[in-house]
């Protein structure tokens, strides 16, 4: 019994009972505390937290007791299991205590939360685990005390012991899943903990935000001035009184906070400047967001799927991987991704367009501040409109001051970022288990699907996403996916079309905001519409995605139709120098060109139009390429198909299979869009009411459904002619291995049915004979004649013939292509090249069924 004592971490055999004793001494300390815990001592949360971890390992070695005592192999097992569970409960627990550094004592600061719900919350889950434990070691000290009655008593009396050994059992396993629900619950409770910990003492994985937004604060320095409401700045307000040591003050209400000496380096929330009070507003505008993603699975609407928002906006840097970025990047776009205008000004990222007297840029510009003060001017103005459009993929920080100065919906955010925010869901929680360790590396990508998008036709009328898709020739090596730079363009997926050519898609969303107005000020409407390309995408530092490599890259244009264009005076303006570089419609620089001034003010969805348009026209090029591409399939199948039959197992079917679905998704995409077309976007949004604008308006939508419904019909023709090769191939590969079964089974035949020897025994004999009656006539040529010049004449001849009658199958089958076939090791490649069956070659290996070729990627350019 020493030596099992020692193996379970036990230096003798006495040592287990005195540990698990000591929990009768514990017991009473946590009741105690348990009482007080209403008050506000900071000293009952951590004690609290001690004592139930020592009160778990009492509960381990009540357990080991048990086990030690009990002479019954069956009993012990179970009691190990139980000992297994309790052993994970305290691995959670201490995992749960590091990742809130419980152990560095700052459970303090939860009394400074000014409602105190999430120190009530944590003090009765304590609490619980109290009485948890409590009744975890009745139990355990009950189960040391029945293999001894079972002993001693009658054997009547031992089927009574053994029920209550297993009503024990069953009670500590009761316990043992209450352990489980108060941990989790614990857990649930670790980003409230870690964000009191970023506010109150400027630490933990939530500071850099909070650190950030100071930042921003500090970067408008205003002594003693005033903001529009006549509030003085914080420095101002400091000079007049400065708190005493170890207190800070709240600048304009001057009531003491409180805290330590070791948070005065953290400044509260004040009613200073305006840039601090927008620095605020991002603030509030990301914590609502994390605790909408923390709310409760059995809520009625559970906040799971803004997880990765939350943990995305809460990002100040790019990642460890991306380049390097200054602090200015975070609200200044840098050179690489603005552009310059006529005049040669250079303009940012973000760029607004007047709907008033034509398409001309308003201003440029380069923060959330600049955006903000843009949508006040517009409410101010009544009735003024603006369209704003975002390139790219602007830093977390970035993102959530435009939502905030635009009144953006987070579902906006989290709807375009969805293939660009990292599935990490899991990064920073507690694990529940070890065996959960394993499951995350092996399958963490699966557990945290947002199994919500796509969503329902009537929840994206105010969210309309389009996807336009970039040509280019060459196809290029490809790379692993990574993770989107700020800055850069966003690429949602890429494929390769045939020998020359390369596809990337991209997607624009576009939602309208109404803006209520001042005073007597009628409301106006905000435009936002967000592209994944950036102006250029370009950059000499470092090559990115799988449509750039060493080699040149050319493009093919989007190019729309304007009548007469060309008659028309153009800037000629040469092509970039750049080494690569791909095409899109460039939104951002020529938008408005076509569209009417007076109606695009009052119709949102008109404002629209042209990148609908631009989107139709692009889907357009795709569909003709796509239709190209399977005339040369047929082209090629139809004129080799006499010289070379394609075998089973022939990459061709792969990418026919492949490029089949991209047009299949194609196609859903166009029917989802015309029906957006045929409801004019969302009903809230501001029309047209005049008669000639509405008649306008409804003229230029009907054209957009009209292209749509042909582009509808046309990607389905293509699909169906896909469709047929890919059955024609099916066809080919069956037919084949069936010939060469009937070849087989023919040159396999029975005995009683193979009258080959027969046939040539009957001619040989036939010929013998006349052989012999020749040479036996009475000829006068013939009667000198030797006996043996008969022999020497029917040898040969009888050889012969039997040569050609055992021949003859062969030489019938020979230049027949059923025969080629067997005898060819390889697979055709006319129809492919070289570097498309390896890439083919490659997918087949990786992938067993067609439909799970698909890699989404999100990459920088």
């Amino acid at each position: 019994m020493e030596l099992q004592a020692r193996s379970n971490g036990f230096k003798s055999e006495d040592e287990a009972p005195q540990i698990a004793t000591s929990i009768t001494q514990a017991l009473p300390q946590i009741t105690e505390f348990a009482a007080e815990s209403s008050l506000s001592s900071t000293a009952v949360l951590n004690n609290h937290c001690d004592v139930c971890s020592q009160n778990l390992r009492a509960c381990i070695a009540a357990i080991e007791h048990a086990v030690l005592a009990n002479g019954n192999t069956l009993e012990k097992v179970r009691l190990r299991d139980l000992q297994t569970r309790l052993q994970e409960h305290e691995i959670r627990f201490e995992v749960w205590k590091a990742d809130c550094s419980i152990s560095d004592g700052w459970l303090s600061v939860i009394q400074d939360v000014s409602d105190g719900s999430l120190y009530r919350s944590i003090d009765n889950l304590f609490i619980r685990m109290h009485e948890t434990l409590k009744s975890l070691f009745s139990q355990m000290r009950h189960l040391q005390g029945l293999p001894i009655e079972a002993s001693s008593s009658e054997e009547d009396d031992s089927r009574a012991n053994f029920d209550s050994f297993d009503q024990a059992e069953q009670c500590a396993q009761t316990a043992c899943d209450t352990m489980t629900r108060t941990i989790h619950d614990l857990a649930e409770l670790q980003p409230n903990i870690q964000m009191a910990q970023a506010v109150y003492l400027g630490q933990g994985p939530y500071a850099n935000i909070r650190e950030t937004v100071d930042q921003i604060s500090r970067k408008y320095p205003d002594d003693g001035a005033e903001d529009d409401e006549g509030n003085k700045s914080e420095s101002a307000v400091e000079k007049e009184e400065e708190p005493t040591s170890g207190e800070q003050r709240c600048p304009k209400c001057k009531h003491s906070t409180a805290m330590p000496t070791n948070m005065s380096k953290r400044r509260k929330p004040d009613h200073g400047t305006k840039a601090e009070k927008d620095g605020e507003d991002v603030y509030n505008y990301v914590d609502r967001i994390v605790r909408h993603s923390q709310r409760a699975k059995h809520s009625a609407y559970a906040g799971e799927n803004y997880v990765r928002l939350a943990n995305y906006l809460q990002k100040t840097g790019s990642g460890s991987e991306g380049p390097p970025i200054s602090n200015k990047f975070a609200f200044m776009q840098e050179a690489n991704v603005s552009w310059k205008n006529e005049m040669g000004k250079s303009y940012g990222a973000i760029c607004t367009y007047d709907t008033h007297g034509g398409p001309k840029l308003r201003e440029s510009l380069s923060s959330p501040q600049q955006v903000s003060s843009v949508v006040q001017g517009v409410q101010a103005d009544g009735g003024a409109v603006c369209l704003i459009f975002l390139c790219g993929n602007p830093p977390p920080l970035m993102l959530a001051g435009l939502a905030v100065a635009c009144h953006l919906d987070p579902e906006f955010l989290r709807r375009h970022l969805s293939s660009l925010m990292e599935s990490d869901d899991y990064r920073g929680k507690t694990i529940w288990s070890i065996k959960e360790v394993s499951e995350l590396a092996i399958d963490g990508l699966s557990q945290s699907d947002d199994l919500t998008l796509p969503s329902l036709p009537s929840t994206s009328k105010n969210i309309v996403q389009l996807r336009y898709t970039s040509i280019g020739r060459k196809i290029p090596k490809e790379q692993q996916p990574r993770q989107g730079w700020p800055g850069k363009s966003i690429v949602r997926d890429s494929f390769s079309c045939g020998e020359d050519y390369l596809c990337i898609e991209q997607q624009i969303s576009m939602c309208v905001e109404q803006i209520p107005g001042k005073g007597d000020m009628r409301g106006s409407w905000l435009a936002f519409v967000w592209d994944d390309s950036v102006i250029v995408v370009y950059s000499s530092d470092y090559s990115a995605g799988p449509w750039l490599d060493d080699e040149y890259v050319k493009s093919v244009p989007t190019i729309p139709f304007r009548r007469k264009i060309a008659l028309e005076d153009a800037n000629y303006e040469k092509n970039p120098e750049h080494r690569k570089h791909y095409n899109s419609r460039l939104f951002q620089t020529c938008y408005g060109e076509n569209l009417n001034p007076g109606l695009k003010v009052v119709d949102a969805f008109y404002a629209f139009h042209e990148i609908f348009e631009a989107c139709a026209f692009s889907e357009l090029q795709f569909l003709n390429l796509m239709e190209k591409q399977v005339n040369q399939y047929w082209a090629k199948r139809l004129t080799e198909y006499h010289k070379e039959a394609t075998t089973q197992g022939d990459p061709t079917l792969v990418s026919l299979e492949r490029t089949r679905m991209h047009i299949e998704e194609h196609v859903h995409r166009l029917q989802a869009t015309r029906r957006l077309i045929q409801h004019r976007g969302d009903p809230q949004w501001p029309r047209a009411t005049a008669g000639k604008d509405v008649e306008k308006a409804e003229a230029a939508a009907r054209q957009l459904e009209e292209d749509f419904h042909y582009l509808v019909d046309r990607a389905r023709i293509i699909r169906d002619k896909y469709l047929d090769l890919i059955g024609h191939l099916h066809a080919s590969q069956k037919a084949i291995p069936q010939t060469d079964h009937n070849l087989h089974a023919s040159q396999e035949v029975t005995p009683q049915t193979d009258y080959t020897k027969p046939v040539i025994a009957l001619v040989l004999i036939a010929f013998l004979i006349f052989t012999t009656s020749f040479f036996s006539m009475n000829f006068k040529e013939l009667q000198n004649i030797s006996v043996w010049i008969y022999f020497v004449v029917s040898t040969p001849l009888v050889l012969g013939l039997t040569a050609v009658f055992s021949l003859w199958s062969k030489l019938s089958n020979f230049g027949s292509p059923v025969n080629r076939t067997t005898e060819r090791k390889e697979p055709s490649t006319s129809m492919r090249s070289e570097l498309e069956k390896k890439e083919e070659r490659a997918i087949s290996a990786r992938f067993h069924i067609p439909g799970l070729y698909r890699r989404r990627t999100t990459l920088p350019v």
